[in-house]
């Protein structure tokens, strides 16, 4: 029987990684950020309280670079949900019009520098749309208010150690 030492040393023979808190379990790693997309379709609060439940938080997209990285890992799982229609952790439900990114800790930052609206967006629809989601189907990853009750899959992230 072997212990935790020698699974970690076989491990890293083998050449994967087993630094105990790198990531939470199955999440994916690109650089000091971890990513997971979870097939259960929830509401945006609910997406909030999934990922926390998981370690994480909703995704906040701070630059291009991420948004190439989540990008790739929505097209690689393409065809497995679904619907193309993901929950990140944004909106403008404290102050109609101006988007900020809300963490696990209850702080909340405006939305600045990088973006990615599609176009026309965000518009409020009907004066309902206050969360913010990823639509991939030939939109390419881009942001749009939604109406924070529709049921979308959570993209959720967390920091690696």
């Amino acid at each position: 029987m072997f212990d935790l030492k020698w699974t970690c040393i076989l491990f890293v023979l083998l050449g994967v990684c087993c630094v105990n808190g790198e990531c939470p379990e199955t999440f994916e790693r690109h650089g000091t950020q971890c990513y997971k997309v979870f097939s259960a379709r929830v509401s945006w609060l609910d997406a909030i309280r999934y990922c926390r439940l998981r370690g994480s938080q909703l995704l906040s997209i701070q630059s291009l670079t991420e948004q190439t990285v989540v990008n790739g890992i929505l097209q690689r799982i393409r065809g497995a949900l679904e619907s193309g229609s993901f929950w990140i952790g944004g909106g403008d439900m404290f102050n109609e019009g101006v988007f900020s990114w809300y963490y696990e800790n209850g702080q909340f930052e405006p939305i600045s520098g990088y973006t990615n609206w599609e176009s026309n967006q965000p518009d409020n629809r009907n004066d309902v749309e206050h969360c913010l989601g990823i639509d991939l189907n030939g939109r390419n990853g881009e942001w749009n208010d939604r109406d924070c009750n529709e049921q979308r899959y959570p993209i959720c992230e967390a920091r690696s150690n």
